[in-house]
């Protein structure tokens, strides 16, 4: 059993529905690549220890986080911990995020709701763990379908196939046309890319489809 179907099976089990399961796991790849004892390599707070854990938990949260831990004796990186204590948060302070992520129906939803409910991440790229989600899920993202939801290109740009990318900065980044979505997830999926390196890869196949198309 590999980490994506050990955590989808602990979500389950904790009463969520398959689809808001791999949407949980579509978050957790996106911040962490799966991994649960990871530091956040280059802190977006300068001078912070910045994230830690399969949700990244910053600041307040992961001080809350390690004092969950210390209470119950456990180490950090311990996986089970780590689901519970998301559970905690979203059984407490994050009851909102809760009941966000259970009105989920689909894979794309649930990742939706969890990455802008729960995780609240500095770097919004929510639509590249939607498409993270319809993969794992074996499916395929469909921007189309959810283009009113103002993660990725407007309704129009998605059904005429031309997609973009905002940025902190306001501008504007080619993204991975449709052409190649599918293909760009399931590579980002068997290599295990962070968030990162598959913007990156997305930036590169993005240029190869315009190339392509003239």
């Amino acid at each position: 059993m590999n980490m994506q179907e050990r955590l989808f099976n602990e979500y389950v089990e904790r009463g969520f529905t398959p689809e808001q399961a791999w949407g949980i796991v579509a978050n957790n790849q996106a911040e962490s690549g799966l991994n649960p004892g990871i530091n956040e390599i280059a802190p977006v707070v300068p001078g912070s220890r910045g994230g830690f854990g399969l949700n990244q938990w910053t600041g307040p949260r992961r001080r809350a986080f390690e004092a969950y831990a210390a209470e119950r004796n456990a180490p950090l990186d311990d996986i089970d911990l780590q689901v519970d204590f998301m559970m905690h948060e979203l059984n407490t302070t994050e009851k909102a995020a809760y009941e966000r992520l259970k009105a989920a129906k689909t894979e794309e939803e649930a990742a939706y709701a969890y990455s802008k409910g729960f995780l609240r991440p500095g770097h919004d790229n929510t639509e590249h763990r939607m498409r993270i989600a319809a993969s794992l899920a074996g499916g395929e993202y469909d921007p189309v379908q959810y283009a009113d939801l103002g993660v990725g290109p407007t309704r129009a740009r998605a059904e005429a196939g031309i997609g973009f990318d905002e940025d902190e900065d306001d501008e504007y980044k080619i993204k991975t046309p449709p052409i190649f979505a599918k293909q760009h997830a399931a590579l980002i999926n068997k290599l295990g890319m962070d968030g990162r390196q598959a913007k990156g890869m997305g930036t590169a196949l993005a240029l190869l489809g315009q190339s392509m198309m003239g």
